[in-house]
């Protein structure tokens, strides 16, 4: 596999209300907007609740180059050999009313055929 790890993944799935794509240290901008703008709505989100960080202050505010190096960890997680999945998923604080739909459009295409996993785990949402 050559390039970044992300660039093996399946093309995203559009729906009329968002489009879904692995995020990469492409995103950095648009993403740091996001999470410096939903911090608390996260912190509420399924699968992002203390008791899912053993109760630490994550997540918290980060600089546009810590976002990145986030980022770039995320795309690196991504590997071709992978068969199983642990999925999170948040929407910026101005879009909550999504939160369910992104749920169920995610939860569907992960577990579709063009990602080809045995399993998939949805952390607060299993």
């Amino acid at each position: 596999m050559s390039g970044p790890a992300w660039r093996w993944a399946p093309e995203g799935l559009s729906t009329e209300q968002f489009v879904l794509e692995p995020l990469g240290p492409h995103h950095n901008g648009a993403d740091h907007a996001a999470w410096i703008s939903s911090i608390e709505h996260i912190r509420a989100t399924p699968g992002f609740t203390p008791e899912h960080w053993g109760g630490d202050a994550w997540p918290y505010p980060m600089s546009l180059g810590d976002n990145l190096a986030d980022l770039q960890q995320h795309a690196d997680e991504l590997t071709a050999d992978d068969d199983a999945a642990r999925c999170r998923m948040w929407v910026r604080a101005d879009r909550a009313h999504l939160d369910g739909e992104l749920a169920a459009g995610v939860r569907a295409w992960l577990t579709g055929p063009a990602w080809n996993l045995t399993s998939v785990r949805f952390p607060g949402r299993d």
